[in-house]
């Protein structure tokens, strides 16, 4: 069977340097097959990169994507997320005629900063299928943090969110800000969230701010 007519690939841990290799690789796959491709640890260069953004965008069965340090970088980013946001309507009949179907994104371990986060934040609100995001081990801050919790608040379908080893919690953030924003989206009374999984953990959360959460959580069933 040609790469073509593949559904499920996994090419994760390869340490692909080579360009002209996943350029191939990303050009031969079917955007009205695939469904599930993991391009994780690997380099993505410029060139195959927007040869994945293309795919992304012509995807039609495509759940899960996975780019675990791939070294993507906010603009690179920012130009995924528009693929992945992208939503064609007849203007005749205003029936969805195209919208992107990704269940999960794996983004952990890239280059990705507060900007990233809050362009990230900005398409959540678009991205209607998509239930699990990863934004572990990436240089996010407050700031950047405040976005997605904010935007996940009662907002969206997330159920499985990791903000794991990033920069967020007090030591950064004297006013308390990132992790007022995540009590608030995990408290029912504030219109609450669809998550069922959360992994802030090794951040820079103190004693206090845990004790913040833990008061959210006490009205999250």
């Amino acid at each position: 069977v040609g790469v073509m007519y593949i559904r499920h690939l996994d090419l994760s841990n390869n340490r692909i340097h080579s360009e002209r290799t996943s350029c191939e690789i990303l050009k031969k796959l079917n955007p009205f097959l695939i469904q599930k491709l993991d391009m994780s640890k690997n380099r993505l260069t410029p060139k195959s990169f927007n040869i994945l953004i293309d795919l992304v965008g012509e995807a039609t069965n495509l759940i899960n994507l996975g780019l675990e340090e791939s070294q993507i970088r906010t603009p690179s980013l920012k130009k995924l997320l528009q693929a992945i946001t992208r939503v064609e309507i007849c203007p005749a009949t205003d029936v969805v005629l195209y919208e992107c179907p990704l269940k999960v994104l794996n983004l952990a371990g890239n280059y990705i900063d507060d900007d990233g986060a809050e362009a990230v934040a900005k398409a959540l609100a678009k991205c209607k299928n998509l239930l699990s995001l990863d934004l572990s081990w990436n240089n996010i801050r407050n700031q950047g943090a405040v976005s997605v919790f904010d935007a996940i608040n009662g907002k969206t379908s997330i159920e499985s969110l990791d903000m794991g080893y990033n920069a967020i919690g007090t030591i950064t953030d004297t006013e308390r800000s990132a992790v007022k924003a995540l009590a608030n989206m995990l408290s029912e009374s504030d219109g609450g969230c669809s998550l069922t999984h959360l992994n802030v953990s090794h951040n820079q959360m103190t004693a206090s701010d845990c004790a913040v959460i833990g008061k959210a959580l006490e009205s999250n069933h």
